[in-house]
């Protein structure tokens, strides 16, 4: 009974040798590298900056540019509606629906609501591309 606890008691320290000096090469290694540190704390506030806007901008494109999308269609329905009923009425809701644009010029770039959803998803995507790329180097470095 004794040999079989001693035994027990020196696998153990064994056991415990080896995973406190894995524990401390890998500690050491990742210390001792103030270059991969430096590298590792750029790329993630790189990389959560831009999460950051991404999830800021992109529920406000899609919002914006799905009732943006929606709108002409809603309001060719309240004029079918309103103009079967009061011509007169029909004719002001027609002129105010027909103010709502198609597209917007902006510093040269022509935005439409399409380009707005489509912006809101690759906002998205770009903010799940962001956060994947820092879990995997905050495993790597």
């Amino acid at each position: 009974m004794n040999k079989f606890f001693s035994n027990n008691t020196r696998s153990e320290e064994r056991l415990g040798h080896i995973s406190q000096e894995y524990t401390d090469s890998r500690n050491s290694s990742k210390v001792s590298n103030p270059f991969l540190n430096i590298l590792w704390f750029a790329c993630h506030f790189c990389f959560y900056l831009i999460q950051q806007v991404a999830e800021i901008f992109a529920p406000l494109f899609l919002v914006i540019g799905i009732i943006w999308k929606l709108l002409p269609a809603i309001t060719s329905s309240l004029i079918a509606i309103i103009s079967s009923s009061d011509p007169q009425t029909g004719e002001l809701v027609k002129h105010g629906g027909n103010l709502i644009p198609h597209s917007i010029m902006i510093a040269g770039h022509s935005l439409t609501a399409g380009k707005l959803i489509f912006d809101g998803v690759l906002l998205i995507m770009l903010t799940a591309l962001c956060a994947t790329v820092t879990v995997y180097l905050g495993r790597k470095l």
